[in-house]
């Protein structure tokens, strides 16, 4: 699993990836952010086809997450993207609760909040510069 941006890649294994989100999702008080925003799983969240609600061309309003970090904790982790502006509200979000995240290691080699730090700066990169992020 793995996103890719302007030509810089950010590797997980899926468990890994899933382990940082359930960290992120704690980190916010869930207690397993797939049961409690199971109602809010839809095609277009998994698939990361949000429309930016600041967009003046948009006929109807458009529906957003309550909480910016959902467009990272509802999409899916095998494909689909994420458009720059998510990718920049994600990393705002993230920042926020970083503090909170164990620095722990799940498995050698593997401390959620190193690998958290490693999507904040990921996705501040692709949100900065303009970039798609796709998962693949």
């Amino acid at each position: 699993m793995g996103l890719y941006a302007g030509g810089k890649h950010l590797s997980y294994g899926y468990s890994g990836f899933q382990s940082v989100r359930l960290a992120i999702g704690k980190a916010l008080g869930y207690e397993d952010y797939r049961k409690e925003l199971r109602d809010k799983f839809t095609d277009y969240a998994l698939m990361g086809f949000w429309i930016d609600p600041e967009e003046t061309w948009v006929l109807a309003p458009a529906e957003e997450p309550e909480d910016d970090i959902e467009y990272l904790l509802l999409h899916q982790d095998c494909a689909g993207i994420l458009l720059p502006w998510t990718s920049r509200r994600i990393a705002a979000r993230l920042r926020d609760v970083i503090a909170h995240i164990p620095d722990d290691s799940v498995w050698p080699t593997f401390n959620t909040r190193l690998q958290t730090i490693e999507l904040l700066d990921f996705l501040d990169y692709a949100g900065e510069n303009g970039y798609i992020v796709e998962f693949a």
